[in-house]
């Protein structure tokens, strides 16, 4: 998974403990299991003000991603085969789309599939609690409450405050050593000043 690679190779360029490169890389992996279940889930909700692609791309592209396989699972008989039937059309149209998208709703798929995500959430809060009280940590745990409360998860997420650590503090008050975030922010003044 990509978030875990990610996360690992933070940990190894942090110089972090074998025991914090591994919780970095399982907090990075349920993180990424998490956001890829919601994005599924997203697939199927009416509501299109929030989704940036069109209403069941991977339905029509026949992608078994969770929501599909959990239909799979709860439908019996003529809803069964009516399913199997829609995702073995060559083309598959957008009123097919909707029959699923209500089938889905029947059968409480997405609540389900929401709830798988909510689990990895809170396995990943679970694995800061082994890296040390900095800041660091607390932007991942506020970067998990976040994506908890934008996608509507729901998960029981509680970030453990920093000791010594405001979120109005500016970054030259943390008493944390800087570190240039790109060639063109070298200072804090130009960190300010940039858009």
């Amino acid at each position: 998974c990509l978030f875990s690679v990610c996360m690992r190779l933070g940990g190894i360029l942090g110089s972090a403990t074998a025991q914090q490169e591994e919780s970095l890389a399982q907090y990075g992996r349920d993180v990424g299991m998490a956001f890829q279940i919601v994005d599924d889930a997203l697939d199927y909700v009416p509501d299109r003000s929030k989704v940036g692609k069109p209403l069941g791309t991977d339905f029509k592209e026949r992608k078994v991603t969770l929501p599909l396989s959990r239909l799979l699972q709860v439908t019996r008989g003529a809803e069964r085969e009516r399913f199997t039937s829609l995702l073995a059309r060559e083309v598959i149209e957008d009123a097919d789309v909707h029959e699923v998208v209500a089938l889905m709703q029947a059968h409480d798929v997405l609540p389900y599939t929401l709830g798988e995500a909510r689990k990895y959430a809170d396995r990943a809060r679970e694995h800061l609690a082994a890296l040390p009280d900095v800041h660091e940590r607390e932007v991942l745990g506020e970067m998990a409450r976040l994506f908890n409360e934008e996608n509507r998860i729901g998960a029981d997420l509680t970030v453990v405050p920093m000791r010594g650590w405001r979120r109005d503090l500016w970054y030259d008050q943390t008493g944390l050593a800087w570190e240039n975030p790109s060639p063109n922010i070298r200072t804090m003044n130009e960190a300010t000043l940039y858009p």
